[in-house]
């Protein structure tokens, strides 16, 4: 009887080129909305700037300290930005 033996890739390795592959197209699909090629940790600065505008705006009703942390927050997401190379 011949034994065959199969290659088997460990679930964290599945899970790390799933999340790369996701991270990829999503970083095509921002490519497309800025009308140029950008980088998968640009694309994903935008996102974290875009996630602390929204904090920021949702915050107003918590109160005066959580508006003033979300607006650092938010301002440096947009120095983040502006470091990783944003015009």
């Amino acid at each position: 009887m011949k034994k065959e033996s199969t290659l088997q890739i460990p679930a964290f390795a599945n899970l790390k080129i799933a999340f790369h592959s996701y991270v990829e197209s999503y970083a095509s699909v921002m490519s497309l909305f800025l009308g140029e090629s950008i980088s998968i940790s640009f694309a994903l600065r935008i996102t974290h700037a875009v996630l602390a505008g929204i904090f920021l705006l949702f915050s107003s009703s918590a109160g005066v300290v959580a508006c003033l942390l979300c607006f650092a927050w938010f301002i440096l997401a947009l120095y983040s930005c502006k470091k990783g190379g944003a015009k």
